[in-house]
């Protein structure tokens, strides 16, 4: 039995989805595990859209600030490093979800030679594309702070 609070492994994870469907339903169980992956990629595709939003802003606040050549004030080389960063780590965040998380691999093509070993292989894959979505998440949060402290900076100057 499982202790409360703490997450199943791999192995009781693949026992309670086949006790859960039966274990000569392959279609229940891989209609399960596609919700779980459709889940995840329709999560994936909102942060890299929310990245793009990111990306383009930025874009456009460093190109404001190169044609608009505002006058210097005192901290204006920490808030362009903020913003460097800022916009670096919203292409690693893209880079992530686009390669960690919306890669495709048919879950029929997962190995295993029998049911048991092929909802463990579907896990770990789901698990490691969940564990590429939750550094892109991160990664996003961190462009976000990065971009609101430059952009405070800046603000406390007028």
């Amino acid at each position: 039995m499982k202790r409360p609070g703490k997450s199943l492994t791999i192995d009781e994870e693949c026992e309670r989805i086949i006790e859960a469907h039966g274990p000569a339903d392959f279609e229940r169980i891989n209609a399960a595990l596609d919700r779980q992956f459709r889940t995840l990629h329709n999560r994936a595709q909102l942060l890299l859209g929310v990245c793009g939003v990111l990306i383009s802003a930025s874009v456009l606040v460093t190109t404001g600030r190169l044609i608009g050549r505002k006058p210097e004030f005192e901290h204006q080389h920490t808030a362009g490093h903020l913003l460097v960063a800022a916009g670096i780590l919203e292409i690693i965040a893209a880079a992530v979800v686009a390669g960690g998380v919306l890669n495709v691999r048919w879950s029929t093509r997962q190995p295993g030679s029998d049911l048991p070993g092929w909802v463990r292989a579907n896990l770990v894959y789901r698990n490691r594309k969940t564990r590429a979505y939750q550094v892109a998440t991160l990664l996003l949060l961190l462009s976000m702070i990065s971009y609101q402290v430059a952009i405070a900076i800046a603000m406390l100057q007028l």
